[in-house]
């Protein structure tokens, strides 16, 4: 499933934390329910997201 999160919510995903690691993502990532994700944008985007 295709997202298009900076085009949808206006937000820029720069990394993945997963389990102890950290991972740039790539976009055909697939996110895990357990991932944390940095994400840049206004907090209006953001809080949409």
């Amino acid at each position: 499933m295709d997202l298009n999160v900076r085009q949808t919510y206006k937000v820029n995903i720069v990394a993945i934390r997963r389990g102890g690691e950290i991972l740039i993502p790539d976009p055909l990532d697939n996110f895990q329910s357990s991932d944390q994700l940095l994400v840049v944008g206004s907090n209006k985007a953001i809080s949409k997201l």
